[in-house]
């Protein structure tokens, strides 16, 4: 029985292939150490954030049922009406980029139940929005 080394090609194969597993490797590595690089700056710019809501006045409110086509500038173009707006931000979904139909305005202490008494039920786009106090997010 005469024992035949692989082909070449199955040869040079595997060793493309092994190399390609090791850059997978390596991508899969990357790509772990950004996620969890991009959840730590979340988790600091939210505190930061409750540290200069609980220093300096700001209150978080929550407004609800909100036109998909609303966008961050527009949500704080239609609370300035009512007070100067610190900060707004609409939440979209994570795999079609699209808004959930809901986000959040930050606006001076003193003035959020002004804000809230002014803007809850108010119509836009054709949607009366619901605007509460923000509530903490739950943990699973």
């Amino acid at each position: 029985m005469d024992f035949q080394p692989l082909p070449t090609v199955v040869v040079y194969s595997f060793r493309k292939l092994y190399k390609i597993g090791l850059g997978l490797r390596w991508v899969a590595r990357e790509q772990r150490r950004l996620f969890l690089r991009d959840r730590h700056l979340l988790f600091l710019r939210t505190h930061l954030r409750l540290m200069e809501s609980e220093e300096g006045g700001l209150k978080t409110l929550y407004v609800g049922n909100l036109p998909w086509s609303t966008t961050e500038d527009d949500l704080a173009e239609i609370f300035s009406a009512a007070a100067e707006v610190k900060g707004s931000r609409i939440i979209t979904d994570r795999e079609s980029g699209r808004s959930r139909g809901f986000g959040f305005v930050e606006v001076d202490d003193n003035m959020a139940d002004q804000v809230i008494e002014t803007m809850n039920g108010k119509v836009i786009g054709g949607r009366e929005i619901i605007v509460n106090e923000a509530k903490p997010r739950q943990q699973m």
